[in-house]
């Protein structure tokens, strides 16, 4: 078996190389500390809504209770054709406050009901978010003060999920611990391979003359999509916000059919990619997932397999947790790391699958079927 095991050693070291240098990217990351500050740049915060009627007043209040100056605040809603009554809630709830608006998507979708909102967008920095998530009152001050500071063309900031004691959540929690690890990695490591936007911000003039920056053949990736264009033009301008103050947070996926469902759609849009760094991080992490289930497997045939199983699981487990140990240090966010052992076993099983059945490209998602 000198092919597997060549496969085996050289899909594991390289993994572990793409982690260790994720790591050393997330320590070049400076912490950014805001200090008081004049502002004067005007920020577009844009948020596209589809049936979230339970987080509106949740919403808007943290979005009031922002320290950053209203004279240089708008606040674009945008209502995906809601079953509900988002629409209706975001009308009571803004009524009478200048700067807030709430306008009708001219399409289907969450790429195009963010496209409505940046045409409809004034100020020289749009910030994206979702409707059901949470930040700190300094959180849209950290954007524009890094943004006066560096001038950017593209900032992404922490994205972590709410604590919960349901196992399911626990788990979500830890990969997305993992994910925003690697994400701030990518970015210190100077290679950015994605981004969140639930927590992202771009000068608005680098999307104006981009033609369907977001790509909207596919269902997910308006995020990342944006993210790889900029980083396409303007390599070296794309900044990772390390700052406690910076942080999103959201909640995870209430049951198993809906967290399937998601990360079908997640992985739908990579057939998409044709970033270099993206597409290689990928292939590495989505080979040593199979070999991890093909050696779990074929120790039921062949005990001698066994000792790959466990060179993988080792291999892939210590720098992992070097990665997820420091970044969830950094945020205060140590709680289920012990869960990361067995999240290790857990996630490829998932990762494999959700790969597959994305092939197919149907899924469903907030009442829709894609």
């Amino acid at each position: 078996m000198p092919v597997l095991t060549l496969t085996v050693i050289l899909s594991g070291l390289a993994y572990m190389l793409i982690i260790l240098n994720f790591y050393s990217g997330w320590r070049k990351l400076k912490v950014y500390t805001i200090k008081n500050e004049k502002f004067t740049t005007p920020v577009s915060l844009v948020i596209p809504v589809r049936n979230e009627e339970k987080n509106i007043p949740g919403l808007i209040r943290g979005i009031r209770e922002q320290d950053y100056p209203g004279r240089l605040l708008e606040v674009i809603f945008i209502d995906d054709h809601s079953d509900d009554r988002s629409f209706e809630l975001i009308s009571e709830h803004i009524s009478g406050i200048e700067n807030f608006h709430l306008i009708r998507s001219t399409g289907s979708g969450k790429k195009m009901a963010l496209q409505t909102g940046f045409e409809k967008a004034t100020g020289d920095l749009i910030i994206t978010t979702d409707a059901d998530c949470h930040y700190s009152s300094r959180w849209i001050s950290v954007f524009a003060g890094f943004y006066e500071k560096h001038h950017p063309k593209l900032m992404a900031g922490p994205v972590l999920l709410e604590r919960n004691n349901n196992f399911l959540q626990r788990l979500q929690q830890i990969e997305f611990l993992s994910l925003t690890a690697s994400t701030a990695g990518a970015f210190g490591a100077g290679h950015p391979i994605m981004c969140n936007g639930a927590n992202l911000a771009f000068d608005r003039k680098t999307i104006e003359q981009q033609e369907d920056i977001m790509q909207t053949q596919y269902t997910s990736g308006d995020d990342i999509f944006l993210m790889h264009r900029i980083k396409q033009l303007w390599p070296g301008e794309l900044y990772y916000i390390k700052s406690n103050d910076a942080v999103v947070t959201t909640g995870g996926q209430p049951d198993f059919r809906s967290f399937i469902q998601q990360r079908i759609r997640w992985a739908s849009k990579s057939i998409g990619y044709r970033d270099v760094d993206t597409i290689i991080t990928g292939m590495v992490v989505l080979l040593i997932n199979f070999l991890f289930l093909w050696t779990l497997a074929g120790t039921f045939f062949e005990p001698y397999i066994f000792s790959f199983f466990i060179f993988l699981y080792i291999i892939k487990t210590l720098p992992d947790l070097l990665l997820v140990t420091a970044v969830s240090s950094f945020f205060r966010a140590k709680k289920n790391l012990w869960l990361l052992p067995l999240a290790q076993l857990v996630y490829p099983i998932y990762a494999v699958f959700t790969a597959l059945a994305s092939l197919t490209g149907k899924h469903s998602w907030k009442g829709r079927r894609y």
